[in-house]
């Protein structure tokens, strides 16, 4: 089954990331949340809190994630969160790839910053 990736750093907007996985997962497709965190980071790298303190636990660390099921990226804002999403070198290989791909990526409020620091926004 495809699957819609949702990243989420410290600091990522959370009503932004629930909103769009509860549709997203109502309309029924596979959704993983996926933590920008590394084990070098935290003792409990799965665990990602939001902008206004609500912990999640991530389905997957980016690391460990297999992106070849990938129908869609989806990069919630939120700050300081968004910027760690511009900042992750993984991350912004795998959003080129899509784009180049013709794949979709949803970037939401502060978000875009990762997809015009690609210089993908025209």
């Amino acid at each position: 089954m495809e699957t819609v990736f949702v990243f989420l750093a410290n600091g990522f907007e959370e009503i932004e990331a629930f909103t769009a996985v509860d549709v997203l997962r109502r309309g029924g497709l596979d959704v993983q949340l996926v933590s920008m965190n590394s084990l070098v980071d935290s003792d409990t790298p799965e665990c990602v809190i939001g902008a206004h303190d609500v912990e999640v636990v991530c389905d997957v660390l980016f690391a460990e994630a297999d992106f070849t099921r990938a129908k869609a990226l989806v990069l919630p804002g939120g700050m300081p969160g968004a910027e760690v999403l511009s900042k992750h070198n993984g991350l912004n290989e795998l959003v080129t790839q899509f784009f180049k791909a013709d794949k979709l990526v949803a970037a939401i409020c502060a978000a875009p910053m990762v997809l015009g620091k690609l210089g993908l926004l025209q």
